[in-house]
């Protein structure tokens, strides 16, 4: 992943308001299953729009758990970043242990 802590959790706040969107569409679209007719072939595109539905939900669901795992992987990012200092300052101790 290329980009700061601050990039990763914008992309992060990105994809979860996709998620949002993707239930917005599952929303209207489930509200197409009220169609009066009744027929086997209305039972056949209530059944189809259903099974749409599910799926639009899992991918809402998905689509969340990849923003949280971007949170996570920016939080780690920030926590490299931040221990770089104290990397150096571990090197120059060693360094100076063995000049001794």
């Amino acid at each position: 992943m290329v980009g700061g802590p601050e990039e990763i959790r914008r992309l992060g706040r990105r994809v979860a308001a996709e998620a949002d969107l993707v239930r917005e569409v599952a929303r209207r679209v489930s509200a197409s299953r009220s169609v009066p007719w009744q027929s086997p072939t209305a039972g056949a595109f209530r059944e189809s729009v259903t099974l749409c539905v599910l799926s639009l939900h899992r991918t809402a669901g998905r689509l969340e758990e990849a923003a949280a795992l971007l949170h996570v992987h920016a939080g780690a990012v920030e926590a490299a970043l931040d221990a770089l200092p104290l990397v150096g300052v571990v090197e120059q101790v060693r360094r100076a242990g063995r000049g001794r």
